[in-house]
């Protein structure tokens, strides 16, 4: 009883183990099965394909039916490795079948020339399609796992039978048989064959085969070279286009001589020349010469067209990053904004033909643009706020909230305060440094003026001067100011102003605050002085400095001040790249003007060093202009000189770093 359970326990086993056998198989069958179709176009079922057993083949019969044998059909043989017949399936359709889609699957490997473990896959060697379409024979071959196929590009040629479609590795093959080819003659009419110069590798044509080694796997392509052959040309355009057509083909032996070529055109390019690409890169072309052979690719190289941008400034200075340059088709997307002292920078423009006055806005230049281009920068002046501190007085009649460069204020009307006297506007809150007068022409910045008052019954104004006599003393000690570098120190010099008891110098850089403490003092009878440090530091070889100098009268224990110079400026003498002054030239020397003329004074700085360039680093011009009497004559801040009443006055030109020189003024 024992035993008969145990003998169905193992068949029970057996039935299982079987069943997951068959499984397997279908799962592996599933897994690797194909589908194909032939007789249609595109189709890849062709001669030389590869299939597996399981594959199915599909096909439509679309032949005439046979009346006669009232039968239609489809024969599949096939042959073993070493070409041995196996078995031929005949597969018959019906009529009801005729026009309408069939299919089979390839059988299994039967023969005995492979081992089935060796079994690779069927290979077509045979098939037969008639015109209309219709897949009437087919022959399979079995190969090896170590066959594989060769391919061979006759170029219109005739292959040899002898030569194998297929090799052993292991084995290869020992040599191969030349194909022939031949091209009908005209005048006379001939066939002529054409010399077979070997079999290669590449379709160019630089790798002889004449065999295949034993050691050699995969499958191979082989192409045949003919002496005289015929061979294709194609142009790869890149977008361009040519006019003249080019040659289509070349033939080897022959070639094609310079010049055969025509440009390819791209808008908004420059052809470059035709290129064929090679193992180590692209190779320019221009000819072909007689011993190139095989199908060629040329492709048209090019180089974007480029144009000029330049920029018309104004006096400005350029936006950083702008181009000079743009290529078309591409443009230039935005611009940087150009910038100038005192002004607000409007816009780049483009201008119409001279005298037209027409210009365009342009923010960016578009990708259809294709030529050189100037921009204008165009500008505003700015204009810059003026904030008045009053504590507690009242602003001057006419005195403006905002000035313009290049324009800036002649002169500020006194404000005033009740039991108060009006002693000046001031930048300062503690009212140090000079006092402001006027707002230079070259100023662009905002602007904020203290009033300064003093009591009325302060002891100090009793020695205060009238306006008359504050303007004679700052004519006197501006007629000799100057201030030149000596060694590491500045040596300064003014003129003297009748009743000073003494003289404060203030200096500090060229766009600084004046320290509130004069960084040297004299007595009145002095009037030079010899600087070594400003603002507590030696001087700097690459800095600019400022310098004025406060003459004043001491009342009651109390320094009243007399007269304040102009601000004149210099630089180190150990400074490379900018000179000093060493005289100025004024021109004319005289003008003689009838009341309600006009007149001009030129100015000229002659520079220690020709091989500097002019200190042009400091808020003030190179020259200003004072007139001793107004009533005689004005003079503004260019040098142009109005006549208002007869009489005689002189106008004082002030250089950069003083030097005055005197022009005399004479209205009749």
């Amino acid at each position: 009883m024992k035993q008969k359970t145990g003998k169905r326990r193992q068949s029970v086993t057996m039935f299982l183990l079987s069943l997951l056998m068959v499984f397997a198989l279908l799962a592996r069958i599933d897994v690797q099965a194909a589908q194909y179709h032939a007789g249609a176009e595109g189709d890849t079922f062709q001669y030389g394909s590869s299939v597996l057993p399981g594959d199915q083949i599909g096909y439509r019969y679309d032949e005439k039916w046979d009346e006669l044998n009232q039968i239609a059909g489809l024969n599949i043989s096939y042959y073993d490795r070493n070409g041995a017949f196996l078995s031929t399936d005949e597969i018959r359709v019906e009529k009801d079948k005729i026009g309408k889609e069939n299919s089979f699957i390839v059988k299994d490997y039967t023969g005995t020339a492979i081992a089935k473990e060796e079994f690779k896959d069927w290979k077509v060697t045979e098939i037969q399609i008639s015109e209309e379409g219709c897949l009437t024979q087919v022959g399979f071959r079995a190969r090896s796992k170590k066959d594989y196929n060769i391919i061979y590009e006759l170029n219109g040629g005739r292959n040899d039978g002898r030569n194998p479609d297929t090799y052993e590795a292991g084995v290869g093959v020992e040599k191969f048989e030349a194909p022939d080819k031949y091209i009908i003659q005209e005048n006379p009419r001939a066939v002529v064959y054409l010399q077979f110069e070997g079999w290669y590798s590449d379709p160019e044509f630089t790798e002889p085969v004449d065999s295949i080694p034993p050691t050699a796997e995969g499958d191979k392509t082989l192409y045949a070279k003919f002496a005289g052959d015929t061979y294709k040309i194609t142009y790869e355009l890149d977008g361009g286009t040519v006019y003249i057509p080019n040659p289509e083909t070349y033939t080897n032996g022959v070639g094609l001589p310079k010049g055969s070529f025509h440009d390819a055109d791209k808008e908004y390019h420059r052809f470059t020349g035709w290129y064929k690409k090679t193992a180590a890169g692209e190779v320019k072309v221009e000819q072909i010469p007689a011993d190139w052979a095989g199908d060629l690719t040329l492709y048209a190289r090019y180089e974007p067209d480029e144009y000029k941008i330049t920029y018309e400034l104004d006096g400005g200075t350029n936006g950083a990053g702008n181009p000079d340059k743009y290529i078309g088709g591409v443009g230039v997307e935005s611009f940087a904004d150009a910038s100038k002292a005192g002004h607000t920078f409007v816009g780049w423009f483009l201008r119409g033909p001279e005298g037209t006055g027409e210009e365009e806005k342009i923010t960016r230049i578009p990708e259809s643009m294709h030529l050189d281009l100037t921009l204008y920068a165009k500008f505003a002046v700015s204009e810059y706020p003026i904030t008045y501190v009053l504590d507690g007085g009242t602003n001057g009649a006419g005195n403006p909230d905002k000035y313009t460069y290049g324009a800036g204020v002649a002169a500020f009307a006194d404000a005033s305060k009740e039991g108060h006297q009006f002693d000046g506007w001031y930048e300062t809150a503690d009212f140090s440094g000079a006092r402001l007068e006027k707002i230079a022409d070259t100023e662009h910045r905002a602007v904020t003026l203290y009033a300064k008052f003093v009591k009325s019954d302060d002891s100090a104004k009793q020695g205060e001067p009238t306006k008359e006599e504050k303007f004679k003393n700052e004519i006197d000690i501006n007629a000799k100011i100057r201030v030149a570098p000596v060694g590491s120190r500045f040596s300064l010099r003014w003129g003297k102003v009748s009743g000073a008891d003494g003289y404060e110098v203030y200096a500090t850089s060229a766009y600084g605050k004046y320290p509130k403490k004069a960084t040297v003092s004299t007595k009145g009878s002095k009037t030079s002085a010899k600087i070594k440090k400003i603002n507590g530091k030696t001087i700097g070889a690459k800095s600019a400095y400022k310098f004025y100098v406060r003459a004043y009268k001491l009342v009651n224990g109390e320094k009243v001040t007399l007269a304040e110079s102009i601000p004149v400026f210099s630089i180190s003498k150990k400074n490379t790249k900018y000179s000093t002054t060493k005289h100025t030239r004024v021109e004319p020397k005289n003008l003689s003007l009838k009341s309600g003329g006009s007149g001009k004074i030129k100015g000229k700085t002659i520079l220690f060093s020709s091989k500097k360039k002019a200190l042009t680093k400091v808020p003030v011009k190179e020259f200003r202009f004072e007139s001793t009497d107004k009533n005689v004559a004005t003079v503004d801040a260019k040098g142009n000189v109005k006549a208002v009443g007869q009489g005689v006055c002189f106008v004082w030109v002030y250089a950069r770093d003083g030097n005055a020189q005197r022009v005399k003024i004479t209205v009749k």
